[in-house]
């Protein structure tokens, strides 16, 4: 088996990260968010030995570095080798601590959670999962183990399933790797409910409401995309329209910084779409990347016509320009914020520099928002919007 997969640079980041973080060879850097600030980090050794899955402190992750966790590890896995116990033979508090209780009567009807995981697994065909997922499940329940392995599966309640998920829940990980993990456990219980008449308890269903509930609100929090600050917007523009190395991407990026528009709806653009005499781009509402399910009318300006340059047929910014050439264009030109950002700037502009609602700047952007029409071709709307996107594209070009 791999050992010391962890680099020793990752380390100082990795105690800031929750969750368990493996070593190899059942050494995990074990990761909990502080009740205050901070984090609490050690390092724990999970091992196997006289068909009990265990885990034992090792040491704290702040008092002892990874080379003498290690040279820890090394000692106790050396007593498992011989057949001894690590938490018996340190004796004291630490050797009567078992982390869950083993059965006594082997005839009691229900199965240790250990047994009837590996059961599940043997039961399995390469027509169900093949090696690949058979390892990852392996994998999964490992995390599981240390807590309700050695408890039989009647005596398994919401409170174990959720300390199980709960650190790689809220972890950078995210809500996937949980959800397998608590479908997985579902599916043993399930699997061993099925041998016995007797009533099982479905822990898992309440620990995915609890956490769905708690957990899953945080995780899902709207994630704004980086924006240039709009007063940089001039010089990188002043950039674009002297980039000669990628005309079409450059072209199809001043579009987009210009109107505020989705990138998507420019790269999809037609032709048909620009009214070079009333100076309109119609973007239709089921354009994808569209959100609100209605026309946009966005008033062309100067600047914006001569981007465009002249009107013809079929898409208008066909070929050259697509997601990945404006995304290597920026990073060629040392931008790390998105493309999408460029929305933001132009609302900040509107409202920090041009003196605009913030209300008047959705609109702008196309938001939909409640209580506000859902159209905005009325004469009043597109003469406002205009106004700002005058004062926009002479901002970026420098006037």
């Amino acid at each position: 088996m791999p050992l010391e997969k962890l680099s020793k640079a990752s380390i100082p980041r990795l105690m800031q990260t929750v969750g368990r973080h493996s070593d190899g060879a059942g050494l995990y850097l074990h990761v909990r968010k502080a009740k205050g600030e901070g984090y609490h980090a050690s390092w724990e050794y999970q091992f196997s030995i006289a068909g009990r899955v265990r885990m034992v402190c090792v040491s704290s992750a702040r008092t002892f570095n990874v080379d003498e966790a290690r040279s820890r590890h090394r000692t106790m896995r050396q007593q498992v080798a011989d057949g001894i116990d690590p938490i018996e033979a340190r004796g004291g508090p630490w050797g009567r601590r078992r982390i869950v209780p083993a059965p006594v009567d082997p005839t009691y009807p229900w199965p240790l959670f250990s047994v009837a995981a590996e059961k599940y697994l043997e039961t399995k065909t390469d027509h169900d999962f093949g090696p690949d997922q058979a390892r990852d499940h392996r994998s999964r329940l490992k995390l599981a183990l240390p807590v309700i392995g050695n408890l039989t599966v009647d005596k398994i309640t919401t409170k174990h399933i959720v300390s199980i998920l709960k650190p790689i829940w809220a972890g950078s990980t995210g809500n996937g790797k949980a959800s397998k993990l608590r479908s997985l456990l579902d599916r043993v219980l399930q699997a061993a409910k099925s041998t016995n008449d007797e009533k099982l308890p479905q822990p898992t269903v309440a620990a995915l409401s609890m956490l769905t509930s708690d957990l899953h609100k945080r995780s899902k929090k709207t994630k704004h995309h980086a924006a240039v600050p709009f007063n940089q917007v001039p010089t990188l523009y002043a950039r674009l329209r002297g980039e000669n190395a990628s005309p079409r991407a450059a072209r199809a990026l001043k579009m987009i910084i210009l109107t505020g528009v989705r990138m998507s709806e420019v790269l999809e653009s037609d032709w048909a779409e620009f009214d070079y005499v009333n100076r309109t781009w119609t973007v239709p509402e089921d354009r994808k990347g569209r959100k609100t399910g209605v026309v946009h009318i966005v008033p062309l300006t100067d600047e914006m016509l001569a981007v465009l340059g002249e009107k013809g047929t079929g898409r208008a910014f066909n070929g050259g320009a697509s997601k990945s050439s404006l995304h290597n264009l920026l990073e060629k030109l040392g931008v790390a914020e998105t493309i999408h950002g460029f929305r933001t700037s132009v609302k900040d502009w509107g409202m920090e520099a041009g003196g605009y609602s913030e209300d008047l700047m959705e609109r702008v952007l196309a938001h939909a928002k409640k209580g506000i029409a859902a159209s905005y071709g009325t004469t009043t709307l597109l003469d406002k919007r205009r106004e700002i996107m005058d004062r926009w594209s002479h901002y970026c070009i420098g006037k």
